[in-house]
């Protein structure tokens, strides 16, 4: 039997090279035209959305394997009002899965204004010294 590799790893080859210039280009019009506020909010939403991935407050419940089945079971039964039980209450609502991700947008895209302001100041009075 003969396999003809060759023509395959070349066309690979081909849509690799397709796809890292088309990254290339997406992400040169992401960096350049894209304002520095909305890119800095999307990076705190998916830092969110891991966040909130990586507690476990579902809307299946808590899941299995995360922090919030470990604080679970290290607590035992939860307290009525207790702030587990809130957060259990928020995830199974589906309330925490748009949350995570608002809080840390705004959050993060703050920050980095708030960095930017003090880099303006500092800068500033660096030129009046």
């Amino acid at each position: 039997m003969s396999f003809k590799i060759a023509p395959a790893v070349s066309n690979a080859r081909r849509l690799v090279a397709i796809a890292r210039e088309t990254i290339d280009e997406i992400w040169k019009v992401w960096q350049n035209r894209v304002p520095r506020l909305l890119r800095w909010g999307v990076y705190g939403a998916l830092l969110g959305l891991g966040v909130y991935l990586i507690l476990g407050f579902g809307v299946a419940g808590v899941a299995a394997g995360s922090i919030a089945a470990t604080i679970h079971s290290s607590i035992g039964n939860v307290a009525a009002g207790s702030a587990f039980a809130i957060m259990q209450s928020l995830g199974a609502k589906g309330i925490l899965m748009w949350l995570f991700p608002l809080l840390g947008g705004a959050g993060v895209a703050g920050l980095r204004e708030l960095t930017a302001l003090i880099q303006r100041r500092l800068r500033s009075r660096a030129k009046l010294a």
